[in-house]
Formats: C-alpha cells, structure tokens, sequence
C-alpha cells in the first residue's frame, strides 16, 4: 500500500515523529501537485477517519470533539487551508501526541488537553497541524520518499498497527524510532525543515486569530522542562527532541507580534476536567482528585465540573447535585453544563424531565451532536424509541460520517423490529469504520430479508459498489 502506507508513516503515529511540533525557516517549493492532488489528499483523509473510528482508540465523546473543533475553525481562516471541511477525531490515550491527515484530518489525544496549561496552548498545537495541512507537507514528503526508495516504511506502518492493536504507544513509537533511525539523512532533515515551517506559519495563525502567539514558545519550554531530561519523552518528541535553538527561534518569532495575555478560560477547565476524567474511567483516584482539589481551588470551575461528572459516570447523581448547582450559578449559558444537568436528571430516574430540558435547548442548538446523542439516548432509555429513531436520523443528515450514530441507529431500529433499517444502519457502521468485510457480510444478510424492495435492493446494489470501490483503493495503493 505505497501511498497509504506513507500517508499513515507521517500521520498516525508519526505525528509522533513528523507532524508532532518543531521549527522556523524559507517556505519550500511546491513540487507536491504532481505527485498528490487535492483528490487524493481527501481521500486519504476519508479512508483514516473511518480506520480511526474502527481501530477502538478514539474516545468518542462529542463534546470534546466539538472543543477541538471550534478552537481549529477560529484557526482556520489565517491558514490557507486548500479543504476547509475539517474533522476531527480525539484518541483515547494519555500520552502527548496531536497529528494532521491529508484530507483535513486533525487529531488529538485526550492526554494533550490534561497536558496544556491554557487554551492559548492547545491552540499552538493545533495551530502547527494545520499549518502542516496549509503547506501540503504530506505531499512534499511523499516526493522526497519516492525519490529516495522508502523502504523503512513498511517497517513504520507495522510499529503503527502494533501500538493501536495493543493500545500501548511505546510499541508503536518503538518501531517508529527504529525505522527512523534507517534513514535519518535527506529524509529527516527534510521533515525537519517541514516542522520549522508548519512552526513559524503556525505562530503567525495563532497571533491572527486572536490567540497569544507566545503560547508556542510557552508549550515547547513546558515541553523541554518536564522531558528535556527524561529517559522517557512524548511520542511526538520521538524523532525530533527539543533544542534550545528551536525554542529560542519560536521565541524571536513570537515577539515580533503583540502578546495577548489570556484571560481565564471556564471552558477551556472543564475540558481538561472532562479529559480526565473520561480517560480514566471515573475511577476513585480521579474521584479524590478532584475532592481535594475543589477543597484546596473552591473557584475552579474545572474542580468542580470534574467532580460532578465523575459522580454522574459512578452513578451518583445526589452527591453531584451540589457541584452541579454551583456549576449553573457560574455558567448557566454553557452547553456542557446544560448536558450535566439533563444527565443528573436521568440518573436520579427523572428520565422525562431530562428529555423535556433537553428539548428545549436543542431546539436553540438543533444540530449539536451532545445534547443530540444524549437525548437520543435518553428517548431510547425511556423507551420512545420512534422519538429516538427521528432525532439520530435528523443527527445523521448533518453529521453522515459520525460511525457512532450509525451503531446508536442500528440498535434503535433493532428494538423497532425494523429488519432492513437495522441491516441500512449496520452496513453504514461498517463502511464509516473501514470493516469492508463485515459491510459484505452485512449486504448478504439484507439481501435475504423478505419482502424487499425494488428501492431498497438497488440501495444495497449501491453499498455493495461502495465497498467494492474502497476495497480496490486499498489495492492500488499496494
């Protein structure tokens, strides 16, 4: 798989070791159009959101994903993005990572959010991938590789699939290490010259949009002090560990655009809170943490938006009550504590309040996939499962690739007893999560239900060419 295997090298893990955050220099040429379009950039990007969404190592949480999201469209208007139709995807990981696919695929792993000291942070990092984006580093590198026979690529992409099949980043990054390490001439001074750029366009993209521009000298100095000495250093520092000339570059950079220091960011707390606990499940120890913390910081909202949701996720909604509380005399705007409060309402068996309070906000927001998903899960707990059909058919018009409303379709038109819905819905699950296999499987059972349609056997005829168009992708890139 010539060209996916690259496209993966220099993105799934390798955000690790190419696309992870580096810096300063001249803009490179631009000899990429020859050897990757635009067409094939978004195809990649396709083909890896649906691997991403099958792999089991995306944390598949709306509202993170939507954090992210919103924090990239403020970047992407300074970023000269060829594809401004982004997606974004959230890994369930703590190690610090962030990468950019071909195609606008940005991802992050959660433990970057808990990581960062501010939002102005986060969106350095962001502001680096997209940059990688903008300049089509991904196709430029691809030239480079076919010009020098990249035989340590298969060796890359075997280290990926082991570090997402054990759901251990060392075995992965391991490998990417050692294959590096085979051609660490030409070709890594050559993605190094690529972080410098995506760094300096990245720090103009932050000042533009209205973030602090010493955010990127900031990340990469907390970067440098807690693993500048470490045995044991970030994945995306693997193959380009820092250096105090790339510090102090993105420093001289910095200071030529005004500083604009940030304020206090709630959301920006209660995202980090929201990472943390959701990475590691609830457990007791994130429940202590955040009972000392809301006693040692009593106005942090983020102490307090942790505590909550750690009860509501331990089944515990009375003892959530009163950080709830305090949370709605703070933040009574936010979306993220409206979606606790209808959760603390289902949990303490007040399912039909919470299905009205949710209504009433999605009818503001009708296409946010939070409040969306929750009520739909809500309906479906409550048993009004026509309601809940509807409204994940509503979310799915203006949200097709999301493969987890495909699953949470699937089940709901399996209590319908809506035999060729569930067959329609799982296919879907398994196109939008590359299982090709599983679709066919799928194509032949629907095939067989009784009593189907002129309509629905040539939708089935249009899956099959789907699956079977992917497949051959698949082959070409060999």
């Amino acid at each position: 798989m010539r060209h996916l295997l690259l496209a993966l090298a220099t993105t799934c893990c390798l955000p690790t070791a190419v696309h992870a955050l580096d810096l300063n220099l001249p803009v490179l040429g631009d000899y990429s159009s020859a050897s990757v379009s635009i067409t094939e950039e978004n195809r990649i990007g396709d083909y890896m959101l649906r691997r991403l969404q099958g792999s089991g190592s995306t944390l598949d949480d709306p509202a993170l994903e939507s954090y992210v999201t919103d924090i990239l469209y403020q970047l992407a208007p300074y970023s000269n993005l060829p594809n401004t139709n982004l997606n974004v995807v959230v890994l369930d990981t703590t190690e610090l990572n962030a990468f950019a696919v071909p195609g606008a695929l940005i991802g992050i792993n959660a433990g970057m959010l808990m990581y960062t000291d501010n939002q102005d942070q986060l969106a350095s990092v962001l502001a680096h991938e997209l940059s990688h984006l903008s300049q089509r580093h991904y196709a430029l590198q691809r030239a480079q590789q076919e010009r020098e026979r990249p035989y340590w690529i298969a060796a890359t992409i075997a280290g990926i699939l082991a570090g997402v099949a054990s759901g251990n980043a060392d075995v992965g990054g391991a490998a990417v290490t050692s294959s590096l390490a085979a051609n660490q001439g030409r070709s890594l001074a050559f993605s190094r010259l690529h972080e410098a750029e995506a760094d300096r366009i990245g720090i103009a993209v932050l000042a533009n949009a209205g973030f602090d521009p010493q955010a990127m000298p900031d990340m990469l100095s907390k970067l440098q002090r807690d693993y500048g000495n470490s045995t044991k250093v970030p994945e995306m520092l693997l193959s380009h560990p820092l250096t105090e000339k790339r510090i102090a570059d993105s420093q001289a950079r910095a200071a030529t655009y005004p500083r604009r220091p940030h304020a206090a960011d709630t959301r920006f707390l209660m995202m980090q809170a929201r990472a943390r606990v959701l990475l590691n499940k609830a457990n007791q120890a994130t429940l202590s943490y955040y009972q000392s913390r809301v006693k040692e910081l009593p106005s942090d909202p983020g102490g307090h938006y942790g505590l909550a949701l750690t009860y509501i996720e331990r089944k515990q909604p009375a003892a959530a009550l009163s950080e709830l509380q305090w949370l709605e005399q703070k933040q009574h705007d936010s979306l993220l504590i409206q979606a606790l409060r209808a959760r603390y309402l289902a949990e303490s068996g007040q399912g039909v309040s919470a299905i009205s309070y949710l209504k009433q906000h999605l009818a503001l927001f009708p296409d946010n996939l939070m409040l969306g998903r929750l009520l739909a899960q809500i309906y479906e707990d409550q048993n009004q499962l026509q309601s809940a059909r509807a409204l994940l058919e509503d979310l799915i018009a203006a949200h097709p690739e999301q493969a987890g409303l495909w699953y949470d379709l699937s089940e709901v038109r399996g209590k319908l007893k809506d035999t060729f819905g569930i067959h329609d819905a799982r296919i879907e699950y398994f196109l939008r999560t590359a299982s090709w296999e599983d679709a066919e499987r799928q194509i032949r059972y629907a095939r067989s239900t009784r009593g189907i349609t002129v309509v629905q056997n040539d939708l089935l005829d249009a899956k099959e060419n789907e699956v079977k168009e992917w497949k051959q992708w698949e082959k070409d890139m060999r």
